[in-house]
């Protein structure tokens, strides 16, 4: 069994605007968050069981071994919450767009769909039957 800690890592163009997306519209805790040069700055939020980790885009943006610089495609982040009607109202309030909003899915999950945050990446919200 694989033990440890699941993150989505991504590269995003507007590292400032995604950080307060994810803390300010999301109101997602801040569990880790480093600056050592406009190279080498990041934040980790809790979401969940898991941790969204965002980087800043680096100067030189030459792909490598390691790193995928392009914008995110394709990509949809889950958050499950106890409590979705909270979000979704709190993501209204915070005048954040809404894709789909709150809707049972007919295999019983309660959830709504936040339109993208600044690098294109769409939310999903939700929360199982009780």
């Amino acid at each position: 069994m694989m033990t440890g800690e699941f993150r989505c890592i991504f590269h995003a163009k507007d590292y400032d605007g995604t950080v307060a997306f994810y803390r300010d519209g999301l109101d997602l805790p801040i569990v880790d968050e480093w600056d050592n040069g406009p190279d080498d700055q990041g934040t980790v939020f809790g979401a969940a069981s898991g941790r969204i980790e965002i980087l800043r885009l680096p100067g030189n943006q030459e792909p490598d071994a390691v790193w995928d610089y392009s914008r995110p495609q394709g990509v949809t982040v889950a958050i499950e919450t106890d409590d979705v009607h909270a979000w979704y109202k709190r993501s209204l309030d915070r005048g954040l767009s809404v894709r789909q909003g709150l809707t049972v899915q007919t295999y019983g999950h309660r959830t709504f769909f936040l339109l993208n945050d600044p690098n294109g990446v769409t939310l999903y919200i939700m929360s199982k039957p009780a």
